[in-house]
């Protein structure tokens, strides 16, 4: 069997332990997290995170923690299976999971004084291929210390670039994560060119290039109706790949006169499901997500090739994981009434 063919066939054992939505909504009727817990233990990823684990899963915490390690177990098995080439993608595509992780750590930092992390496969990876001094994070209690452990690893030019923003108690949260995303999306593009053909690099910039456009548009917004920084700024802060975003429409957002302008110029670009007439930014992180997997399964349909499905796949699995997480929320919220819950 070639490579292509033995993972096409190991991609298909693994969908076949994908949960729908409506299996896991079945779930969570029973009301009870310890039994919504025993269901995923049904599942090979999630038995073997709890196998590393090894934490009581009567928490909306470790369950979350659970489905974020369930994930990676999953992207390891595919991860060790794939070419060379595959696996030079793959680590930098990982990253959109890793900024994830990152941003909670540096909360965590700024707001608790720990950064909560424990050994796993997931830490190792962090040591052993992006050079993060996971011990030092165990004991890093600010995020100054939090940006020590980053120092020489693979986000050192990230940490390096926006040092001056954060001492040991000050914390932009904001200017921290938007700074990320898109340094991961520069880093993954940059990972496509040196890899795809031209044609699959075509298709990779319909899906990617559409994500590069939304950060854009969420960062235009933001910086200008929020923050109210001059339009320079705002440029310089803008990823430079792509997709139907161009410098007029850029200026048209730019100088919209208000936020209802700028919804209108966003429909006009090309994405008005995501920013509609009942836009609100609280609600455009799932818009987005929604609007990015409808797109990725039609790119996946109509371009099959390993590399394709390995990552539709695994964004398949992070949306498993979106939809456990609200389901959990739901489940641990329950037995709260409607005033408690508001507190919470």
């Amino acid at each position: 069997m070639s490579n292509d063919a033995a993972i096409k066939a190991k991609l298909k054992g693994m969908r076949r332990q994908l949960m729908t939505s409506e299996e896991l909504e079945e779930q969570v009727d029973s009301r009870s997290l310890r039994s919504f817990s025993d269901y995923l233990l049904q599942h090979d990823s999630y038995q073997k995170a709890q196998n590393t684990i090894k934490v009581s899963l009567d928490s909306r915490e470790n369950l979350e923690y659970l489905t974020e390690l369930s994930y990676f177990e999953d992207f390891l098995k595919l991860y060790r299976f794939a070419s060379l080439d595959m696996r030079k993608f793959l680590k930098a595509y990982i990253m959109t999971f890793e900024t994830h992780v990152i941003k909670r750590i540096f909360k965590n930092l700024a707001r608790f004084h720990t950064a909560n992390v424990s050994l796993n496969d997931f830490t190792n990876f962090l040591a052993d291929k992006r050079n993060v001094d996971i011990g030092d994070l165990l004991l890093a209690t600010n995020v100054e210390q939090g940006v020590a452990c980053f120092q020489n690893s693979s986000y050192s030019d990230f940490f390096e670039s926006i040092n001056d923003h954060f001492t040991a108690d000050n914390f932009n949260s904001y200017v921290f994560e938007f700074s990320l995303d898109q340094f991961v999306a520069k880093k993954i593009w940059q990972a496509a060119k040196s890899i795809f053909s031209v044609s699959d690099l075509r298709e990779f910039k319909k899906f990617y290039g559409s994500e590069f456009d939304i950060i854009n548009i969420n960062t235009i917004y933001r910086l200008k109706f929020f923050y109210h920084v001059d339009d320079n700024f705002i440029l310089t802060s803008l990823i430079p790949e792509k997709f139907r975003l161009n410098d007029d429409n850029i200026q048209q957002l730019l100088t919209a006169g208000d936020e209802r302008e700028f919804i209108q110029i966003a429909q006009q670009i090309g994405y008005s499901a995501i920013y509609n007439d009942d836009f609100d930014l609280s609600t455009v992180n799932q818009l987005q997500e929604d609007y990015l997997s409808k797109l990725r399964h039609r790119i996946a349909r109509q371009h099959s090739t390993s590399l394709f499905e390995i990552i539709n796949y695994l964004d398949d699995k992070y949306d498993e994981g979106r939809t456990i997480i609200d389901k959990v929320e739901r489940l641990a919220t329950a037995k709260y009434s409607s005033i408690e819950r508001s507190l919470n």
